[in-house]
C-alpha cells in the first residue's frame, strides 16, 4: 500500500503490485492507452482553440470559440 501511494505521488499514472494476473495487466494497459488518446485529443482541441482565440478580436468571436470548445470536448476533458 505504501509503495503504491509513493509511486502515484511521484507521478505514476498507475501502479501494479506483484503478483498480478495477465487480465489485470491487459486491462490496465488498455485503460492507460485510452486515457493517453483522450489527453492527445483534448490537447489538439485546446491547441486549435488557442490559435483561433489569438485571432478573435471581439467579444462575439470569443463567445463562438467558447461554444466550439465546449462542443468539441467531452465532459471532464477540460481541466
Amino acid at each position: 500500500e505504501e509503495s503504491k501511494v509513493e509511486g502515484l505521488r511521484a507521478g505514476a499514472d498507475d501502479y501494479l503490485v506483484k503478483p498480478f494476473s495477465a487480465p489485470e495487466l491487459l486491462a490496465r494497459v488498455e485503460s492507460n492507452l485510452k486515457m493517453a488518446r483522450v489527453r492527445r485529443e483534448s490537447e489538439a482541441v485546446l491547441q486549435r482553440y488557442r490559435l483561433l482565440s489569438e485571432k478573435a478580436d471581439d467579444v462575439d468571436s470569443q463567445c463562438v470559440l467558447r461554444h466550439i470548445l465546449r462542443r468539441d470536448l467531452r465532459p471532464g476533458q477540460l481541466r
